[in-house]
């Protein structure tokens, strides 16, 4: 082998062995933004989870029921009391009477769920029942 083989030996040794350094960094860069993903989602649904928990409480210790769209008022605000992690929103959007829409937002990510006063017992809608 002369100087110049030995050369190129070393050239393309070192040219593998950056591209495989970078790709490995692209590799776990990824993995780190997979977690942090993974734990803003794992927040937001706990969020929905706690959510949907304040509102069955709340049904169980309700010993009077009212109108649905005035105890959907009513939820809203005791959802609007629970503590978010950081960086998470919660938004009611609009949503048909006796409905709440609950969407709970963090790091352009979102989860959503329905809760229906009337099926968590809350209210009675119309004058059905006794």
């Amino acid at each position: 082998m002369n100087l110049m083989e030995v050369v190129m030996a070393a050239l393309v040794l070192m040219l593998g062995t950056s591209a495989a350094a970078r790709l490995w960094g692209e590799a776990l860069r990824a993995s780190g933004d997979l977690a942090q993903r993974e734990e803003r989602l794992h927040n937001l649904e706990a969020l929905l989870l706690a959510s949907e928990g304040k509102a069955r409480a709340w049904a169980t210790n309700l010993t009077t029921t009212g109108a649905c769209p005035e105890v959907a008022e009513r939820l809203e605000s005791q959802l609007r009391e629970l503590p978010a992690t950081p960086g998470a929103i919660l938004t009611l959007p609009p949503s048909p009477s006796g409905v709440l829409h609950v969407r709970w937002e963090a790091g352009g990510l979102r989860r959503e769920r329905l809760l229906s006063v009337s099926a968590l017992g809350l209210c009675r809608e119309g004058g059905h029942g006794p």
